[in-house]
């Protein structure tokens, strides 16, 4: 990703009257062994650290990260992101909308009625149970939009 500093800009009178680049990239670096008995805050912060030395890249480097929303990665005093905050004031730091998104899905579906629950699964119970009903099933699913649904 390149971003392009308006040269006009007031606020850059103390910047050369040059086009200004500044590229980040996003990618693996590398897959860290944690040992499972010792997942703590601190260890995976140590881990970390050790992998960005050995690569040579300074903690400066890193502007962001996102992770699940796990107290050990996200807790507000005893953290991952808490340790890499104090190394680096201005991290941005977002939770997986993927991971928060399933969270939110699964939650709502505990509101629903138990009823609908269990008139989905008796429908599909009923269907699975006989070839005659599952082939009805597909010339019906065939009608409404073209396509044969997973079975």
């Amino acid at each position: 990703m390149v971003n392009k500093i308006n040269k006009e800009d007031p606020h850059l009178e103390g910047v050369k009257k040059a086009e200004i680049q500044l590229a980040a990239q996003t990618r693996l670096l590398e897959l860290v062994f944690l040992n499972a008995t010792d997942c703590s805050a601190s260890n995976i912060f140590q881990q970390f650290e050790e992998c960005l030395k050995t690569k040579g890249i300074p903690i400066s480097n890193i502007i962001g990260m996102a992770s699940d929303g796990a107290n050990v990665m996200f807790g507000e005093k005893n953290s991952f992101v808490s340790r890499l905050k104090f190394c680096i004031p201005n991290l941005i730091f977002i939770k997986c909308i993927c991971h928060s998104s399933a969270l939110v899905a699964s939650k709502a579906c505990k509101m629903l009625p138990r009823s609908a629950e269990d008139l989905i699964r008796s429908v599909a119970t009923y269907v699975s149970g006989s070839a005659k009903r599952s082939a009805q099933l597909v010339e019906i699913q065939e009608f409404f939009d073209g396509h044969e649904k997973k079975k």
